[in-house]
């Protein structure tokens, strides 16, 4: 059954109980796009490297785009190592521990963010960290996504920590490399789509601010085209039959079968293997 209450927007709903909610996300359409066996699957636990990197990133969030619940969420050591026992006591205390070097590098960050003459007006006012939900027009399931940011003139923001804020006009363009293979083209059209829906109000601007973790924090602010939102709903929609199809039959089905051939790529040819 469709839960009625959840339609709309929830701000500042823990992330936890977000998580929870059965519902079809962008993270799940990547999952899905994979088979629908590995949508269904358990997600494997965190290594502490990869659970090191979320906290600095929710961090790196909070500082840019909530500075004035850090120090709540928030508690700094400058001991050279911490222990897990440490990290869980404070956590019981509803904070993450953070270390003396990675609070620096995130506070950083966040000010090269909100002094950036083109980042910087966009995390200014409006809401943020704001979960949405909404029932989907063609097939009626529900979907969600959360937002780091809604300005007041309706643009979404997305804020990313990246090695490399690189642009296309430099020769290397490491941002835009890396763009369509993390789904990021996918994700705006999901959430302008969401947001349009949940508020009934159309929504047409999504903004992505590439802020670097190291010296100089290099910040670049991107904006995808229309042809490049026409591109994600088209990856989309199948993926949102293929999940009706699977809530309707109760199969999660992985690969197809049958063999595969492995052709001889054009850049494999170019490498010496």
């Amino acid at each position: 059954m469709l839960e009625s209450n959840l339609i709309g927007f929830h701000p500042h709903m823990p992330f936890d109980k977000y998580l929870a909610i059965d519902a079809l996300s962008n993270s799940g359409l990547k999952k899905l796009a994979k088979s629908p066996a590995h949508y269904k699957a358990p997600d494997k636990p965190r290594t502490p490297q990869q659970q090191l990197a979320l906290d600095i990133g929710s961090a790196f969030h909070t500082a840019t785009l909530e500075p004035e619940l850090y120090d709540e969420l928030y508690c700094i050591t400058k001991t050279a190592r911490v222990s897990a026992a440490e990290r869980a006591s404070v956590k019981e205390q509803g904070k993450t521990l953070l270390k003396q070097a990675d609070h620096s590098n995130v506070q950083a960050m966040a000010r090269a963010v909100r002094e950036h003459p083109d980042a910087g007006p966009l995390v200014q006012g409006g809401v943020t960290e704001i979960s949405f939900f909404w029932q989907d027009p063609d097939f009626g399931f529900l979907c969600k996504g959360r937002a780091d940011q809604i300005t007041d003139s309706r643009i979404i923001v997305d804020l990313k920590s990246t090695a490399d804020a690189d642009d296309q006009n430099t020769g290397y363009g490491a941002f835009v490399k890396n763009f369509f293979s993390l789904g990021y083209h996918q994700q705006a059209y999901w959430y302008l789509n969401g947001v349009s829906i949940a508020s009934g109000v159309p929504h047409d601007q999504f903004v992505f601010i590439a802020c670097e973790k190291d010296p100089p924090y290099g910040i670049n602010v991107y904006w995808p085209d229309k042809e490049v939102l026409l591109w994600a709903m088209e990856k989309i929609e199948p993926l949102k039959l293929r999940y009706a199809e699977c809530l309707e039959s109760g199969l999660w089905p992985s690969y197809p079968t049958g063999i595969k051939i492995i052709e001889m790529p054009g850049w494999a040819k170019k490498r010496d293997y």
